[in-house]
C-alpha cells in the first residue's frame, strides 16, 4: 500500500466502518451517497531534523464520503458511478517534540471534470489542539 510504498513499518489498518454522526449518516442515505471511516496505526521514518526522532509512532484518521452522479442509479438498484469524492485524513505523530498538541489535517477533493477527467484540489492545515509555547521561543521571549 502507500504508506508502506514511503517507508513506513508496523501498519495496523482498522475495518472501513460506516460514520457514527447521526447527521452525517442522514446526509449521506438522503444524497445516495457513501461515507465510511477508518483508523490506522503505523511507524512514520522521518526526514532528519533538529530535535526529532528518526521515526514516530502516527495514529490516523480517515473520512471519505462520494456523491452520486445525478444519472447515477444510488437507490440500490444497481451500479453507482459517483460524481464527487472527499477524503478527509486527520494525523497525530505520538514521538515528536510536542506532538500530543497538533494535529495535521488534509482534505483531497476528486470531483467528475465535464472533459470526462478528474479534477482533483488538496488542502491541509495544522490544527493547535494546546498552546506549546513555540510561539514565545520563536519570537525570542523567554
Amino acid at each position: 500500500g502507500f504508506f508502506a510504498s514511503i517507508g513506513s513499518t508496523n501498519i495496523q489498518a482498522g475495518p472501513w466502518v460506516a460514520s457514527r454522526s447521526p447527521a452525517e449518516k442522514t446526509a449521506a442515505k438522503d444524497s445516495g451517497g457513501l461515507l465510511k471511516m477508518r483508523e490506522l496505526k503505523l511507524t512514520a521514518t522521518l526526514p532528519p531534523a533538529p530535535m526529532c526522532p528518526k521515526t514516530t509512532k502516527v495514529t490516523a484518521t480517515f473520512l471519505v464520503s462520494a456523491s452520486p452522479a445525478p444519472t447515477s442509479g444510488g437507490d440500490g438498484g444497481g451500479e453507482v458511478a459517483y460524481a464527487s469524492a472527499v477524503v478527509l485524513s486527520s494525523k497525530t505523530s505520538h514521538d515528536v517534540p510536542f506532538g500530543d498538541k497538533f494535529v495535521v489535517q488534509e482534505r483531497i477533493d476528486l470531483i467528475a471534470a465535464d472533459s470526462g477527467g478528474i479534477d482533483v484540489k488538496v488542502s491541509g492545515r495544522v490544527v493547535f489542539l494546546q498552546s506549546c509555547g513555540m510561539l514565545l521561543v520563536l519570537s525570542g521571549v523567554t
